[in-house]
């Protein structure tokens, strides 16, 4: 038998053919939904609450092999996307423990996935973690959450990188996408497509992550500005 899990890549026909006992996969989702490359994160920014770990049979195609079981994960408010991930692998613990045996006798039984109902996510990259104010709030804590491991949360002002290290969803004030709140000093709060964020924690280029109250009093942000969001909406799935 071979296991794998996170390998990939699609692997041939006539090597899948090798195994004695088969090929099988652990996969971070709950097939059919998020296929591809990024589940554990992509699951937490879409807002699901719950992920788990699938084992399936290996197929010549994306993650789309059947099913043999698989173990149900929550996902709590307080999860990033490196709990989570851990949380996922001690799953594979129990779910090895009740279909190993079945396997190594032959007496598996595997169930097709609905295509229909099949989602896919892609690779990410370090451009998903540049704060897109025209998201929701939501969406954007969603994100902070999932990819506070990598690529991180940003955004720029005046040439430089802002990282951002936690921030909460506020009720919005009439703000603009991108519009920060004047009514409060030493407060970072943002307009987004939907409500407002206020971030909690800063860093600046070549500094460490601050408060944002103690960020301010030595870097300064005009009450006025309209930071800017990428053009692409950068969508997680299709």
């Amino acid at each position: 038998m071979v296991l794998i899990m996170a390998y990939g890549h699609i692997l041939r026909e006539e090597l899948l053919k090798v195994p004695g006992y088969g090929c099988f996969n652990l996969h971070a989702s709950l097939l059919p939904k998020y296929r591809g490359a990024s589940p554990i994160e992509t699951a937490l920014a879409m807002g699901e609450q719950k992920t788990g770990v699938t084992l399936m049979q290996v197929v010549p195609r994306m993650d789309a092999g059947p099913v043999v079981d698989a173990e149900i994960v929550p996902i709590e408010e307080s999860d990033q996307g490196a709990t989570l991930r851990k949380k996922i692998a001690d799953a594979c613990v129990p779910l090895m423990a009740r279909n190993l045996s079945s396997i190594l006798d032959g007496s598996v039984r595997v169930q097709a996935q609905s295509e229909s109902e099949a989602t896919y996510c892609r690779k990410l990259a370090k451009s998903d973690g540049r704060l897109n104010f025209n998201l929701t709030a939501r969406e954007l804590v969603l994100r902070n959450r999932a990819f506070a491991g990598w690529p991180g949360s940003y955004f720029e002002y005046e040439n430089n990188i802002l990282r951002v290290g936690r921030m909460i969803e506020v009720r919005s004030k009439n703000l603009l996408p991108g519009q920060r709140d004047d009514s409060l000093a030493n407060t970072l709060m943002i307009g987004t497509k939907e409500g407002a964020i206020e971030i909690t924690e800063l860093q600046k280029p070549g500094g460490k992550m601050l408060l944002t109250s103690e960020f301010l009093r030595g870097f300064h942000i005009p009450h006025h500005v309209i930071f800017s969001s990428p053009k692409d909406s950068l969508a997680l799935t299709r």
